[in-house]
C-alpha cells in the first residue's frame, strides 16, 4: 500500500501579539443565545471532586463534518471552580482547543516546539463566544478581553506559515463560581488529527460529544466515525435521508470521566475514551504494467469500509534503472560501501550506510530555506557527495539507494507508544505514526532509524517510544526472482524491547576531598547502555537531542552545584546493542565548610518529584525499565568521620522497584557511598501508586542529603 504523508507544520519560532481588544460580553457575528435561564442543577457527584481544582459539570460538544470547507464545532461547558489554581487555569481560554491534549500539548517537552499547545487547523475562525456566571439567584454575563497571537509554524518545505490563536481572558471570576461558556467556530477539513478524547486535565461529570456528518448515499454503509474504548451502549446513531446524501448523527454520552494530569505522563491516552473521525479517500496504486520507456502505474481513490487495514502492493519489480546526474551521484556514493551480497539481510551494507549518514551534516528544511537558500534546489545526490543530509529529501534518498541496489526491505510503520499502538482490527491513529526501514533477518528484523530531527541512531537502535510496539511491515522493492511474494507482502510484529539490566547507567566517581582548603576534585567514569545511551550520549557529545523527551533526563554527571573546570572525553563506544558508551569526566567543587559535604543534586535520578510533582491520577507508565547505579569513593586528605552514615541507608525491594543506598567505611580516610535504583516493571497500576510515592520520597531525601563530617 502506498501512503502519502503530508506534514503541514512543525515548528513554533516566535509569537506576534496583537493589541488587546477592549472589554466585552460578546464576541463574533452574533451574541450567544443561552437555552436555559434557570439556576444550574448541581449534581451530587460534585462532592467527590472537592479536591480537584476544577470540575466540569457538563460538556456538550457538537462536531459538524459536512464538507472540507464546511466544518464546525459548537461547544457548551458548565464548570465549578474549586481553587485559585483552577481559576487561574480557566479564566483564560485559548482557541482552537485541543481534544488530544496528550499529543498536542505534550509531544514536544522542550525547545521551541514545546511552546505551542494547540493543534494545527486550517482556516479556523471563531464565529461567536460568550460566558456567564451564576450569582446568588440569577445568571450574569462575564466580561472578557480578547487578544490574538500569530505563532509561526514551519511547513515540510521549510517555509514559515502563520497560525492564529484567540485568547479570551475572562474578568471578575472567583473561586467557588459556577461558570458556563459557549462558542462556535468554523474550520477546514480536519480538526488537527481528527482524534477527539473525552478526558481532560479535570474530571467531567457529564460529557457528550455529537458527530454530525454528511455522506454520499453510495457510501452510506461505510464507517466514518470510530469510537474507541467506548461501550456500544454509549453510542446512539440517527440519520436523515435526502436525495443524494445522508446526514448521520452519532451521540456519545459518558459520565464520570476521570481527569488526567498529563504532565506527569501522557500514556493514559492509550486507554482513554476517544473517537477517530476520518472522511478522507486515499490515493493508492491498484496496478501497473510495463511500457517501452519504463512502467505505468494506475491509481485509484479508496478508503477502508470499517477502518480495517487495506494492503496494496505491486509484487513485480517496478523499478527501472535510471541514468542521470542524481543516480550517478548515488552510485558513486554506494561504491564506497560494502557490496550488496546474496545474503538477504545485507546487514553489513546497512550498517555501513547508517554509520556513514551519522557522520554527515544534517540540515533541517527550515535552516536550508532561510540560511543556506543557495543549496535549496540542489538535487539530493549533490548533497550526498558533499556529505550533507537534508531533512525534506532524506526519505527519497534512502528509497533511491535501495531501489538502485535492488535491496528488498520493509517499510516499518510504528506508532509512538506513549500515545497509542497499532490495532490488529483497524488503523486509526495516523498522527502518531512514524516510518522506519526494516531488514528481514531469518525470523526477525533489523531496524534502520532515519535521522529524524538530526538525531543519530545506530543500526537496530530505537528510542524507547518505538520499542515493544506493534509494527506494520509493508514489503518494498520486490525482485523478479523473489520467492513466495504473496506471503511477504504485509506483516505485523513487535519491535524488540530492552530490559532493566540492558538499560543501565553506572557512575563510578573518585572524590578527593581536601578539608583544610575546602576543595573537592571529582573524577568520573560514566557508563551508558541501552536507552541511557540512546538518550544521553548525544548530550555528552553536543549533538542533536530528542525534544520529545522530558528535560529531566538530560543531566550530565558534571551538572552539580558550584562545579567548575568541567571536562568530558569519550573513552569508548560500541555501535551494536546495547550501544554502551563510556565517558571520562572531571570537575572541581568548592565546599561551603569543612563540617558538611552537601550531596544536593549530585545524582541524576530519572524518577523524581520534579518530574512527577503530583501523583498520577491513572496507571503510570515509565518510559523504560532501568538500572541506575552510583558509586562514590570519598577520599579525604586526612582522617575524618561521617557521623550520619545510618541516616543515609535506604532499602526498598518490591515487585516494582528496588532502592539500596549505604556508606561503607574502608579506612579513616576512605568511604564508599553506593546508591542503586532499579525499575523492574514499566507500568505502575493506580492501586499501587503508594509504591511510586515511597520511592520518590526516598530519592528526594537522598538527592538533598548532606554528610556530616568530623575531622580527627
Amino acid at each position: 500500500m502506498y501512503f502519502i504523508r503530508i506534514i503541514l507544520v512543525a515548528l513554533l519560532l516566535f509569537v506576534a501579539v496583537s493589541p488587546i481588544v477592549s472589554q466585552s460580553t460578546s464576541f463574533g457575528d452574533e451574541p450567544v443565545k443561552w437555552a436555559n435561564v434557570k439556576a444550574p442543577e448541581l449534581p451530587q457527584q460534585l462532592k467527590d471532586h472537592e479536591n480537584s481544582d476544577l470540575v466540569v459539570i457538563n460538556d456538550k460538544t457538537e462536531f459538524y463534518f459536512y464538507a472540507s470547507n464546511n466544518e464546525k464545532v459548537v461547544r457548551h461547558i458548565l464548570v465549578k471552580i474549586n481553587t485559585q489554581k483552577g481559576l487561574d487555569k480557566f479564566q483564560t481560554l485559548t482557541l482552537p482547543e485541543s481534544f488530544d491534549e496528550a499529543y498536542d500539548c505534550n509531544l514536544y517537552k522542550q525547545g521551541r516546539r514545546s511552546r505551542l499547545k494547540i493543534p494545527f487547523i486550517a482556516e479556523y475562525h471563531v464565529r461567536k463566544f460568550g460566558a456567564r456566571v451564576f450569582s446568588s439567584t440569577h445568571w450574569q454575563p462575564v466580561t472578557f478581553k480578547v487578544k490574538f497571537e500569530q505563532p509561526r509554524r514551519i511547513k515540510y518545505t521549510g517555509e514559515f506559515i502563520k497560525d492564529e490563536l484567540a485568547m479570551f481572558q475572562m474578568q471578575n471570576l472567583s473561586v467557588g463560581d459556577v461558570v458556563e461558556l459557549s462558542y462556535e467556530a468554523d474550520f477546514n477539513s480536519m480538526y488537527g488529527s481528527n482524534l477527539f478524547y473525552f478526558q481532560s486535565a479535570y474530571p467531567k461529570i457529564n460529557c457528550e460529544y455529537d458527530f454530525i456528518y454528511k455522506v454520499n448515499k453510495n457510501f452510506a454503509d461505510y464507517s466514518f466515525i470510530l469510537p474507541l474504548n467506548i461501550k456500544d451502549s454509549a453510542v446512539k446513531r440517527s440519520y436523515t435521508e435526502y436525495n443524494d446524501f445522508v446526514i448521520f448523527t452519532d451521540k456519545i454520552k459518558l459520565t464520570n470521566v476521570k481527569g488526567v494530569n498529563y504532565p506527569a505522563n501522557s500514556k493514559e491516552a492509550i486507554n482513554g475514551p476517544h473517537v477517530f473521525a476520518d472522511f478522507k479517500f486515499y490515493r493508492v496504486v491498484n496496478g501497473s504494467y510495463p511500457t517501452g520507456s519504463g512502467r505505468l502505474y494506475e491509481y485509484d481513490l479508496f478508503r477502508p469500509k470499517k477502518f480495517e487495514w487495506i494492503i496494496y502492493t505491486d509484487t513485480v519489480n517496478n523499478y527501472t534503472k535510471i541514468y542521470d546526474k542524481q543516480f550517478a551521484s548515488i552510485r558513486k556514493f554506494v561504491a564506497t560501501l560494502p557490496a550488496v551480497t546474496s545474503d538477504s539481510s545485507n546487514i553489513t551494507f546497512f550498517k555501513a550506510m547508517c554509520d556513514t549518514f551519522n557522520n554527515f551534516r544534517y540540515i533541517s528544511a527550515n535552516h536550508l530555506f532561510y540560511n543556506e537558500s543557495a543549496l535549496y534546489n540542489l538535487y539530493s545526490g549533490d548533497h550526498l557527495l558533499k556529505r550533507r543530509l537534508v531533512e525534506h529529501t532524506m526519505w527519497k534518498l534512502y528509497r533511491d539507494i535501495l531501489n538502485d541496489k535492488k535491496v528488498f526491505y520493509y517499510l516499518a510503520n510504528v506508532e509512538d507508544r506513549r500515545y497509542s499502538e497499532h490495532n490488529l482490527n483497524f488503523r486509526t491513529h495516523y498522527a502518531y505514526e512514524n516510518n522506519l526501514v526494516a531488514i528481514p533477518v531469518k525470523n526477525s528484523f533489523i531496524y534502520f532509524m532515519p535521522r529524524y530531527d538530526g538525531i543519530k541512531y545506530h543500526l537496530n537502535e530505537l528510542p524507547f517510544y518505538f520499542e515493544g510496539s506493534l509494527t506494520a511491515l509493508f514489503a518494498r522493492n520486490f525482485q523478479e526472482d523473489t520467492k513466495n511474494k504473496d506471503a511477504m507482502v504485509f506483516r505485523l510484529m513487535k519491535t524488540h524491547q530492552g530490559t532493566f539490566n540492558e538499560n543501565a547507567r553506572t557512575e563510578n566517581v573518585t572524590v578527593k576531598i581536601a578539608l583544610d582548603s575546602l576543595s573537592t576534585r571529582l573524577t568520573v567514569k560514566e557508563s551508558l547502555s541501552g536507552q541511557f545511551s540512546t538518550l544521553l550520549r548525544h548530550l555528552y557529545l553536543n549533538e542533536f537531542i530528542d525534544s520529545t523527551v522530558s528535560p529531566h533526563y538530560f543531566k550530565k554527571c558534571l551538572d552539580k552545584p558550584n562545579a567548575s573546570a568541567q571536562k568530558i572525553k569519550l573513552s569508548s563506544s560500541i555501535n551494536e546493542f546495547p550501544f554502551r558508551y563510556t565517558f571520562n569526566c572531571s570537575e572541581k567543587i568548592t565546599l561551603a565548610d569543612a563540617k558538611t559535604l552537601n550531596l544536593k543534586n549530585w545524582f541524576s535520578f530519572i524518577l523524581s518529584k520534579k518530574m512527577i510533582p503530583e501523583m498520577p491520577t491513572h496507571d503510570y507508565y515509565l518510559d523504560f525499565d532501568f538500572s541506575d547505579a552510583y558509586n562514590f569513593s570519598l577520599e579525604f586528605n586526612k582522617p575524618a568521620e561521617i557521623l550520619n552514615v545510618k541516616d543515609f541507608e535506604r532499602t526498598i525491594d518490591n515487585a516494582l522497584f528496588k532502592l539500596e543506598s549505604k556508606i561503607i567505611k574502608n579506612s579513616d580516610t576512605n568511604y564508599l557511598l553506593k546508591v542503586e535504583v532499579v525499575a523492574k516493571r514499566s507500568v505502575v497500576p493506580l492501586k499501587q501508586m503508594a509504591l511510586l510515592q515511597e520511592l520518590l520520597d526516598e530519592l528526594d531525601k537522598l538527592d538533598n542529603f548532606s554528610l556530616i563530617l568530623e575531622s580527627r
